[in-house]
C-alpha cells in the first residue's frame, strides 16, 4: 500500500504533464481522452 510519498516514480512526463493528466482522470475520461488533449501518444503514458 502507498502512502502517497513514494520516491521511486519512474513516470517518463514531466510534473507539470503529470498534474495536468491527473485533471482528466474522472469516470468519464479515458487514457485516450487525456493524451489527445495533452497531444501525446497514448501508449507513451
Amino acid at each position: 500500500m502507498s502512502d502517497g510519498k513514494n520516491k521511486d516514480n519512474h513516470c517518463k512526463l514531466t510534473k507539470n504533464t503529470q498534474r495536468k493528466l491527473l485533471r482528466f482522470f474522472v469516470p468519464e475520461a479515458t487514457a485516450r481522452a487525456a493524451a489527445d488533449i495533452l497531444g501525446i501518444q497514448p501508449g507513451w503514458v
